[in-house]
């Protein structure tokens, strides 16, 4: 998240769009939520829908599409503290944050077989050079490697985390509360911002598949998050209530979001009976939406 003006001119995409229904997704599992732009605008973000077991994507400002990792299985893109790009892949136990320093070449950070160690399917690499990982608790790798507990909080289901500039974490807990969005320190604390954040659904709620993983924190200070089942990204407000901020169309839903100065940037998937997707769709401050990319077989 790159903030160089605040959101206040941004309209509320709510205003634009009609209101529908809320209804179950037969949706990837665990979809990929990475998405990260620099201060050229470019976007990178993970996808595990092509090239074997995934792709980490470059996408330049001009529109040229690179993949930067082939056959790599990455939920999470997060850029370190001079802009390159770690990820980690997260599959059968080969547990590996890297640092992509060009199309054809990346340096590994971190790997372990142990997911008490690192787990990458669900990590973040923060711009102090920490690793944090954890589906019920969140632990943290120091950069000399020892790991320890972040937070004595257990989540009963967290899919992703974020960690902002002053090291909290954040995380939504789907299984309580409809969905709660969670801050934590490495005081101890566990304070929750919001909830009921996941749409209300006509059948039985398949927490597999109901997902609320894209977090950021915007320029103007509040949380965004994205919501599968309304396919959507909630706004957080200060008093703990929350809003739809703008609404994914055509059966696509949100996955993962960034902001760049003043821009909201989504990554969106679809399913109709065909999947489709990774797709990247720009937000500006005025309102106008744009489909930057489509990652197509």
């Amino acid at each position: 998240m790159n903030c160089l003006q605040n959101l206040n001119g941004m309209k509320q995409i709510l205003l634009l769009a009609a209101i529908i229904t809320s209804l179950s997704l037969q949706i990837f599992a665990h979809p990929a939520w990475g998405i990260e732009v620099d201060k050229q605008r470019t976007v990178y973000f993970a996808d595990i829908s092509h090239n074997g077991r995934g792709t980490v994507w470059k996408l330049t400002r001009d529109g040229t599409l690179t993949a930067l990792l082939k056959d790599f299985h990455a939920h999470s893109v997060n850029l370190d503290s001079d802009g390159r790009p770690v990820t980690a892949h997260g599959e059968e136990r080969d547990n590996r944050l890297v640092r992509i320093l060009n199309a054809t070449r990346s340096e590994t950070l971190f790997m372990s077989q142990d997911w008490d160690r690192f787990f990458g399917g669900n990590s973040f690499y923060s711009k102090k050079g920490n690793i944090y990982f954890g589906m019920k608790n969140i632990w943290q790798v120091h950069p000399k490697g020892n790991t320890r507990k972040f937070n004595d909080h257990t989540f009963e289901w967290i899919q992703s985390i974020y960690i902002d500039d002053e090291e909290k974490a954040y995380a939504v807990d789907k299984a309580v509360l409809g969905g709660a969005l969670y801050r934590l320190s490495n005081e101890g604390s566990a304070e929750i911002l919001a909830q009921d954040l996941i749409s209300a659904s006509p059948g039985p709620v398949d927490l597999h598949n109901v997902v609320a993983t894209g977090i950021t924190k915007g320029c103007d200070g509040k949380m965004y998050v994205t919501e599968s089942v309304g396919r959507r990204v909630v706004k957080i407000n200060d008093d703990g209530t929350s809003e739809t901020f703008y609404r994914s169309a055509d059966d696509w839903f949100p996955t993962g979001i960034d902001m760049f100065a003043g821009d909201m940037y989504v990554l969106e998937y679809k399913n109709n009976g065909i999947d489709r997707g990774p797709r990247i769709t720009k937000i500006d401050e005025l309102g106008k939406i744009s489909v930057l990319v489509e990652v197509k077989d």
